[in-house]
């Protein structure tokens, strides 16, 4: 059976050829973008995510603690602008996840692609354009629109940058977090006996906290469009002009 396939692709329409090569090319550029995604968010969930998650439990701990030397309803302002940042910080984490998960995909399935293309260009090289089959000539023209797709994606939306800077942003909202949890710990809880003086701390804290937060108010996610302006296909269609499907 599968000594007669080649004699029936020989046979077969260009046409029904160029969709078969063009639907081949789209299922192994998903089936391993998807596959490398999935493992790429085991790993950040499994080596990164589950430790900061897990340091976060030990911290709120302490932070949903009582701290009557500061009264009431300072420790409770203390404490919701804890579980703010949390949010935020959650945020900018799934952000980051995102950014890093299709970073390393697309990095992937772009070297992979060039391999592809660096076999079939040394394999056309050898035999000459025109002396090619027209399989390999339009597979070749398929593989280099994929391998310039992703380099053009990895310009246009910048996700090293976008990972690097909500990789910053998650960590200045941690740091505040850990300027709240040391104060509760050392001068708030043991805070001295005139309450005046540590009701005047404490405003103080949570007016710094207060700035802190209206300074990481944003957003970070970057997108450039310059990089498409900038991508030609002129050698390669000019290869292609040759007609690949002709025989």
């Amino acid at each position: 059976m599968l000594t007669r396939l080649p004699d029936k692709w020989r046979k077969l329409d260009p046409y029904i050829k160029q969709g078969f090569i063009i639907v081949a090319s789209i299922l192994l550029n998903v089936g391993c973008f998807l596959g490398i995604s999935l493992a790429a968010r085991w790993r950040a969930a499994s080596e990164y995510t589950v430790h900061f998650h897990q340091a976060d439990s030990v911290m709120q701990s302490v932070i949903d603690q009582q701290y009557p030397q500061l009264s009431k309803p300072r420790t409770k302002i203390l404490q919701n602008q804890y579980y703010y940042l949390q949010q935020k910080k959650d945020f900018f984490e799934q952000r980051l996840v995102r950014f890093y998960v299709y970073y390393i995909a697309i990095v992937s399935c772009s070297l992979l692609m060039t391999l592809i293309l660096a076999g079939l260009l040394a394999f056309i090289a050898r035999q000459g354009w025109m002396a090619t089959a027209p399989t390999p000539r339009f597979l070749f023209v398929m593989v280099a629109l994929f391998a310039t797709l992703y380099a053009s994606v990895l310009a246009v939306f910048d996700l090293d940058k976008n990972a690097t800077n909500n990789l910053q942003l998650f960590n200045d909202h941690k740091s505040v977090q850990i300027d709240i949890y040391d104060f509760l710990t050392t001068s708030g809880r043991f805070a001295i006996a005139d309450s005046t003086k540590a009701f005047a701390k404490a405003d103080t804290m949570i007016h710094n906290v207060n700035l802190q937060i209206k300074t990481l108010n944003r957003v970070y996610y970057s997108i450039d469009q310059g990089p498409i302006k900038q991508v030609s296909l002129d050698e390669i269609m000019s290869k292609a002009s040759a007609n690949p499907l002709s025989n």
